[in-house]
């Protein structure tokens, strides 16, 4: 709060006049219940802001600013009696005025004697039952006044005809701000909020004053309490779903709050079981989990522990080999996760005589040499020589292949060294026919044509003449229906060729009935 330097005590009906370069506060404590006139000058068009605090420091809502206009600002303000109450001025800059002003305040016209409950600037209260539906014609701001019987949940419903913004604040018996609003955002559709309150305390429903009055046009109030609604109510609707562990309920719902009332349990559906899901594989080792859930809301109904499958060996892996003089290593391991199963020695061999195998080859005329060693660790056993071969005819190779009608020739090689044993001539073996074949197909109207080839170099070595096929056609078909007016048509055709004939169909005799 600011820093206050000008402070007096302040009496009903004395006037203070001031011209303020410093912000100040002035002290007022009223001997009776009742609703006061403040009421503000100013000889200059500087802007004046007043607020008041009670004397707890708490701000009771209340403030008045002349907007910057000559003149004056009268405004109410509902106070207890006994109570301080300070009215503290606001400076938004250096100065607060620069001008001389008049501040007084006195008691209301009427008698104030006895406090309505309405708060400060509320000049037409009124108190609302819950269930009941209030409609005024504000001229004025307004205050709801609501005292609940039951402690509960509340909707508070609100709406104007004007296209304004329309704001509702609750305050306590108290006249503090309880932290609750009610605002329809300059829209006409209804304003509707839910609060707890509690039975018997004293509830203060004011209109949040934006200018000089509420409204001008008619609005609609209603407080709507769990068991008692100001709305008309709806048929039964399902308002929650059952789950599977919840119940859901239906219920009327209230025209005004859309709350719902007399409520009707559905029972909850129970849970539906789906088909077990294995979770975790079993391994050779480990046991798995097989899960039964519920279709609809997923909650776990069932958890199985599957059994490990143990170990699968595969097949033994040599990882060494057993030499002469060093025995070998033989591993099983499991073919599903490598482990290993069993391990076995393999026995020595001791040496192993290989197959013989040649240092210098003999050939025809010369001796060779062979050797023969362990196959194991390839140590030499024993050495021999091999005796000349001698020569080895071999097949027969052409030099020059014999036709259907010129002699060829071959010869006789050594297998071993390649010499050459014997040359002789082959001679020719004339043709050899093969069948007939059809190299032009006899059509209807033309002759084909058949010839015999060698079957070795290719040559034509007989022709002849395949006959004509002549047409072969199929059975006549009607094609066009004859009529008693018209002629019809049939159609046949060459089975080979595809030719097609034609010819007409006589026309219906016409049918003599007898009468």
């Amino acid at each position: 709060m600011v820093d206050i330097k000008n402070s007096a005590h302040l009496k009903e009906n004395i006037k203070y006049n001031g011209s303020g370069s410093i912000a100040y506060k002035q002290l007022f404590v009223p001997d009776k219940d009742g609703i006061y006139t403040v009421t503000i000058s100013n000889n200059d068009k500087t802007e004046v802001n007043i607020k008041a605090i009670d004397q707890y420091r708490q701000d009771v809502g209340w403030s008045m600013n002349n907007g910057g206009a000559i003149g004056n600002r009268v405004k109410n303000i509902a106070l207890k009696a006994g109570t301080e109450y300070y009215f503290i001025g606001t400076r938004s800059s250096e100065n607060w005025s620069n001008g001389a002003f008049t501040f007084s305040i006195a008691p209301a016209a009427g008698d104030t004697a006895n406090l309505l409950p309405a708060m400060w600037q509320y000049t037409n209260p009124a108190t609302v039952a819950a269930g009941i539906l209030y409609r005024g014609d504000a001229g004025d701001a307004y205050e709801l006044v609501f005292t609940p019987a039951d402690t509960g949940l509340y909707t508070v419903y609100a709406k104007t005809e004007e296209s304004k913004d329309f704001s509702i604040k609750v305050l306590n018996e108290y006249k503090e701000t309880i932290g609750w609003k009610l605002y329809n955002g300059g829209k006409q559709t209804p304003a509707i909020s839910s609060m707890e309150l509690e039975a018997g305390r004293e509830y203060h429903f004011t209109g949040d004053l934006s200018n000089a009055v509420w409204s001008k046009a008619a609005f609609e109030f209603a407080i709507c309490s769990p068991s008692k609604h100001a709305g008309s109510l709806s048929d039964f609707q399902t308002v929650q779903e059952p789950t599977c562990t919840e119940a859901g309920f239906s219920a009327q719902l209230c025209s005004l709050c859309q709350q719902p009332v007399n409520r009707q349990e559905i029972a909850a559906k129970g849970h539906t079981a789906g088909e077990p899901v294995v979770h975790q594989q079993p391994t050779c080792v480990e046991n798995g989990v097989k899960v039964t859930q519920c279709t609809v809301c997923g909650e776990e109904l069932n958890r199985e522990e599957i059994p490990a499958t143990g170990h699968t060996p595969g097949e033994p892996i040599v990882y060494q080999k057993a030499t002469c003089l060093v025995p070998g290593l033989k591993i099983t391991q499991c073919a599903v996760c490598g482990a290993e199963v069993e391990r076995e020695e393999i026995p020595t061999t001791g040496h192993q005589p290989g197959a013989w195998t040649e240092l210098k080859p003999a050939t025809c005329t010369a001796a060779g040499q062979r050797v023969q060693r362990c196959t194991v660790c390839g140590e030499e056993l024993a050495k021999e020589e091999i005796p000349a071969t001698g020569h080895t005819p071999g097949a027969w190779v052409d030099l020059k292949s014999a036709t259907c009608t010129a002699d060829g020739q071959r010869v006789q090689r050594c297998a071993t060294c390649g010499e050459t044993l014997k040359t002789e001539t082959v001679p020719a073996f004339g043709h050899s026919p093969m069948d007939w074949q059809v190299t032009r197909e006899a059509a209807c109207l033309q002759s084909g044509l058949r010839e015999k080839k060698c079957s070795v170099c290719g040559v034509s070595l007989e022709q002849e003449e395949i006959p004509a096929l002549g047409h072969s056609y199929t059975e006549w078909e009607t094609t066009i229906e004859p009529t008693k007016d018209a002629e019809g048509e049939r159609t046949r055709h060459c089975v080979h060729c595809g030719e097609t004939q034609q010819e007409p169909v006589e026309k219906l005799g016409r049918f003599l009935g007898i009468f």
